[in-house]
């Protein structure tokens, strides 16, 4: 077991829901409910274009400076470090496609390619 806060948005409850239900989690299940949130949608992509364990404070910069479009404030940093840590890795570890060890703040992607496209693809719609 992990020492990992158990907070959880509306995804997360979701999922638990789907699972409950006795419902199977198929490969889109899982891609719509990692890509459900734009700071996710930032990470996957991140994530699938590296390889090996990453840091939780390399994650921050990337997101904070992906929701900033440019160097982000001290206070938008806190922000996001706290929303990677308590909600979005937890509910992409609850999705096996990472390994988030909150002690040590390692991350580790395991790659989905069903995930993988379909953030490829809401990328460029968010782009737009």
């Amino acid at each position: 077991m992990t020492d990992r806060p158990h907070q959880r948005n509306d995804a997360g409850d979701a999922e638990r829901a789907t699972r409950a239900a006795g419902d199977v989690e198929t490969p889109l299940d899982t891609a719509f409910t990692a890509l459900a949130n734009r700071l996710r949608l930032v990470l996957v992509s991140h994530l699938a274009g590296t390889s090996g364990a990453t840091t939780l404070d390399s994650l921050v910069d990337v997101v904070a400076r992906a929701e900033a479009d440019g160097t982000p404030t001290p206070g938008l940093r806190d922000r996001v470090a706290t929303a990677l840590y308590h909600i979005h890795l937890p509910i992409l570890a609850d999705l096996g496609l990472v390994d988030f060890d909150p002690r040590s703040e390692a991350v580790r992607y395991h790659p989905h390619p069903t995930v993988e496209k379909w953030a490829e693809h809401a990328s460029v719609i968010s782009e737009r």
